[in-house]
């Protein structure tokens, strides 16, 4: 198994539950169905972790960083608390990494630097809530870390052309 796991990065053995196994020996009705379908299900899961695994596979983006075992935990921080005041070297701590390499990594993953990630993400979610409605632009502004709503507005404008208010009026469909 250990050759398999160093030629295919995604490999990890898989194991059966044994009540299963023992069924299908002893003839039993309803185990071998069983089996043979967990067997399938487990297998397709194997070759889509073998194929997740190469560097090639995912264009850059969210899915591919956290598809990287060293830079998900910065990318789960980041999506968790997207109010905090994120600086580089804190999320290379999260990934055990050096500065300069978790930004190199980060950037190659996911098509852009750590920071501007951030931006982004945080004007996702702002648009999401602008365009619910329910959220107090303010609050939104809190939520996704910024100092002061005219802060707030200024990145959100530079970055998608509209202030909060006029988003909010008229979301994109």
């Amino acid at each position: 198994m250990q050759g398999m796991q160093e030629q295919y990065p995604g490999f990890f053995p898989i194991s059966f539950p044994g009540r299963n196994a023992a069924g299908v020996a002893s003839g039993q009705a309803g185990h071998s169905r069983s089996l043979i379908v967990s067997a399938s299900i487990s297998i397709r899961l194997q070759i889509l972790r073998v194929h997740l695994a190469r560097e090639d596979a995912l264009a850059p983006g969210r899915l591919r960083v956290l598809a990287d075992r060293r830079l998900a935990p910065a990318l789960r921080l980041v999506h968790a608390q997207p109010a905090r005041s994120w600086h580089l070297p804190d999320l290379a701590r999260a990934a055990a990494m050096s500065r300069t390499t978790f930004a190199t990594r980060f950037k190659a993953s996911a098509g852009m630097g750590p920071l501007a990630y951030l931006a982004q993400w945080r004007m996702r979610l702002a648009q999401r809530w602008l365009a619910a409605g329910t959220m107090p632009i303010g609050q939104i502004a809190r939520t996704t870390g910024f100092g002061s709503d005219a802060a707030f507005s200024n990145a959100f404008k530079r970055m998608t052309g509209q202030s909060p208010s006029q988003f909010r009026r008229t979301p994109p469909r």
